[in-house]
């Protein structure tokens, strides 16, 4: 079946295209269809990148078989293609949304993996993009590494959303190439633990919906716990609850899909929210309770804004959209102290570590 489409090409182009044509005793439309047709077949070494990116869903499953799940199967190693998608859509996480707050175990581990990368360029003298480097890091050139370790203890903990996109734009935009570097040096600095670390910013780079969250469960079929879970500040109460295999069944026999579900309650009021809400609630009051001067002034982010007790009255409050919950402050205290401790700790830890993995986190 034939199709129409018009191509311009430069006139030199055109010519060339006719004299050939009749050399070879053909019309040039048939000439140009064989050089298309042999050009397309030939394998180029950005081809493997596009066959990801053109699949996203394929290559997440892929990816979370190998390193959620482990399912390695003897190839241990990544291809620099698919190391190229991470960085890609893991920078991308920081683009989507607005007035979210980065936290650094994610991207203090792509700030290492940048820092290893530096170093096996400067160790094999190989050509970096200085200018940029410099540029972003605020290097001055004398001696990278020893600025660029400088630059990152004086890395604030509560970095913006827009400005750790901007941290990671050497590691995006192709400063390092892939490709000069040996695959042993790729596995040491691309390891499991890290990749896992960063693996929830790769589904929030892609905008991962709840749809396609439930359709990856149900093809992988991830084991997570069944966890309840309350805590209870004052007059408010947040019910927890995380569908999954319950204590003492076997694997194999029913399968829940992986959800969170909260439900706030006050003196008058009972609203219900899922994982969105819950995360964003989660990352900012657990930035607050490791660094409260952090966040002194509190924040308003996508969806979950916060002001801790004594910068807007003497009273703490939160709110989800509409929602603004007022609460003294030894209960303002109490509710960031028993929330973030009992997400750090259990099966309830586990299971949030789980959902990061499906649903993905900032």
């Amino acid at each position: 079946m034939l199709s129409q489409l018009t191509l311009r090409f430069h006139k030199k182009l055109i010519e060339a295209l006719k004299v050939r044509a009749g050399r070879e005793n053909t019309s040039v439309n048939a000439l140009a269809e064989r050089f298309l047709d042999d050009g397309l077949k030939t394998v180029s070494t950005s081809d493997g990148y596009f066959q990801l990116i053109a699949d996203p869903e394929a290559t997440v499953r892929q990816l979370y078989r190998n390193i959620i799940l482990g399912q390695t199967f003897g190839t241990s190693a990544f291809s620099r293609d698919e190391l190229r998608f991470i960085l890609t859509y893991a920078r991308e996480a920081f683009v989507r949304g607005q007035g979210r707050i980065a936290t650094l175990p994610a991207l203090r581990t792509l700030l290492d993996i940048t820092r290893d990368l530096l170093v096996w360029h400067v160790a094999s003298d190989r050509p970096l993009d200085d200018h940029y480097l410099t540029g972003i890091f605020r290097l001055r050139g004398d001696n990278l590494m020893e600025e660029f370790d400088a630059f990152l203890v004086a890395l604030r903990p509560v970095v913006d959303q827009m400005y750790a996109e901007h941290l990671l734009r050497p590691l995006e935009s192709g400063c390092f190439d892939l490709a000069e570097v040996p695959e042993a040096v790729l596995a040491g600095i691309f390891t499991l633990p890290r990749l896992k670390t960063i693996f929830p910013l790769i589904l929030r780079g892609l905008d991962w919906t709840t749809d396609k969250a439930t359709a990856l469960a149900q093809d992988l079929r991830p084991v997570s716990p069944a966890v309840t879970e309350t805590v209870q500040a004052g007059t408010l109460r947040l019910d927890i609850r995380i569908d999954g295999q319950q204590p003492g069944e076997r694997p194999g026999a029913w399968y829940n899909t992986p959800r969170l579900h909260l439900l706030i309650t006050g003196q008058d009021f009972v609203v219900p929210y899922g994982w969105d809400v819950f995360s964003e609630l989660l990352g900012l009051l657990t930035l607050y309770a490791h660094h409260p001067e952090a966040l002194a002034h509190g924040h308003q982010g996508e969806q979950v804004m916060f002001y801790p007790p004594g910068h807007v009255s003497k009273e703490g409050f939160f709110g989800i959209g509409g929602l603004r919950i007022f609460l003294p402050a030894e209960d303002f205290e109490t509710l960031v102290r028993e929330l973030t401790t009992k997400c750090t700790e259990g099966m309830l830890a586990e299971a949030l570590s789980g959902l990061r993995c499906l649903y993905g986190d900032l």
